[in-house]
């Protein structure tokens, strides 16, 4: 499967033991290969997470913000913000503004 971000069309791959820098992850982005790998063995719930996880890095990224891209903190806050308006609305979102 593919995901555009920015300009950049990134392969999401789910993988046994993803590394970064030599240190095992549940998810990882490079976008120099334009790769986001996601650990298998998570559970479906949690393989979204990662995923939205990986996209905020891919959108700080592309933003141009650096401090951002490589802030986990920051990232974490806004991908669990994201992940719980997703869950918490069920129906697509933007259906919301047509109500």
């Amino acid at each position: 499967m593919k995901l555009k971000i920015g300009w950049k069309k990134y392969r999401i791959l789910k993988k046994k033991k993803p590394r970064m820098d030599k240190k095992v992850v549940n998810g990882s982005i490079d976008s120099d290969s334009l790769i986001i790998q996601i650990e298998e063995s998570l559970s479906k719930k949690v393989q979204q997470q990662v995923l939205i996880h990986e996209v905020i890095h891919g959108i700080f990224e592309h933003s141009g913000k650096q401090e951002w891209f490589e802030n986990e903190e920051l990232v974490d806050c806004v991908a669990n913000g994201v992940m719980q308006v997703i869950y918490d609305n069920k129906k697509n979102i933007f259906e919301k503004v047509g109500e």
